[in-house]
């Protein structure tokens, strides 16, 4: 696709403009979701916390929560407009491709439900939980 992917500094009011016009409507939204991240991660350095868009035709079609620590990343959390262009496939692999060539060797994508299909077709060690 023709999009821009950019990495950004957390900023609440944008982060939760845009994640939660995203989403799916039975997912939570943006503060809770930024809320859980703080929470499970104490003592988590404000600046590690960023934001990363994928822009399409002028739009924001799919936004990520990241941890960025300066070596390794953490994806946390992503909210994408459903398309058969697969926005969120596409942000997380520009997210990897742009760390990789900044010398980053350690990516993370937790451990979720099976919500979508990011991780089932990006990382080689997945499995369903029950």
């Amino acid at each position: 696709i023709n999009g821009i992917m950019e990495i950004l500094p957390f900023n609440k009011s944008f982060f939760h403009e845009h994640y939660n016009s995203l989403k799916r409507p039975e997912h939570y939204n943006g503060e809770k979701i930024y809320k859980i991240l703080i929470n499970n991660n104490p003592g988590l350095p404000e600046e590690w916390v960023k934001i990363s868009t994928l822009t399409h035709d002028k739009k924001i079609v799919a936004i990520f929560l990241l941890i960025d620590d300066g070596k390794s990343i953490s994806l946390f959390n992503l909210a994408t407009k459903r398309s058969k262009l697969s926005f969120g496939l596409v942000l997380c692999t520009d997210i990897i491709d742009y760390y990789c060539k900044i010398g980053y060797r350690s990516f993370d994508a937790g451990v979720s439900g099976r919500y979508g299909i990011y991780k089932d077709k990006i990382f080689l060690h997945s499995m369903e939980i029950t």
